[in-house]
């Protein structure tokens, strides 16, 4: 078992002030290297997503993705491509489902499919700690 910790992120909005974020590192498989991105950890989002810029990073062919469409929490509809990619975090690799958007302002999400929900999660005050068996 390893127990991963990421402290939150501190970000200024507009309307609230500084706020705080659960973030993790996590590391993505390209054609020829890994990519490592911060991502946003949400545990109401089903799939991981992404922008379509950063498929073209990792190597892959956008359009060779399964068409599908996601839903935001505001019932907004997104069109997508599903992949699937080699994840690590921290010392253990996932295989997993990720969806790719043309929106290019998409925030970087890791979601429950394939990844989230192989791992235990805890959040406390000032971060987010996972549990990997």
């Amino acid at each position: 078992m390893t127990e991963l910790y990421f402290p939150y992120k501190l970000i200024n909005t507009e309307t609230l002030g500084k706020v705080t974020i659960p973030v993790a590192k996590i590391f993505l498989q390209g054609r020829k290297e890994e990519t490592a991105i911060d991502v946003i950890v949400d545990t109401g989002a089903v799939i991981s997503i992404f922008p379509k810029s950063l498929c073209d990073i990792l190597g892959s062919v956008f359009e060779k993705g399964q068409q599908s469409y996601v839903k935001t929490a505001t019932g907004e509809s997104i069109p997508i491509r599903i992949h699937e990619l080699k994840i690590r975090i921290g010392n253990h690799r996932f295989k997993a489902r990720a969806a790719f958007s043309t929106i290019e302002n998409v925030p970087y999400i890791l979601g429950r499919l394939d990844i989230l929900d192989q791992i235990e999660l805890k959040f406390d005050k000032h971060g987010t700690t996972f549990i990997i068996k």
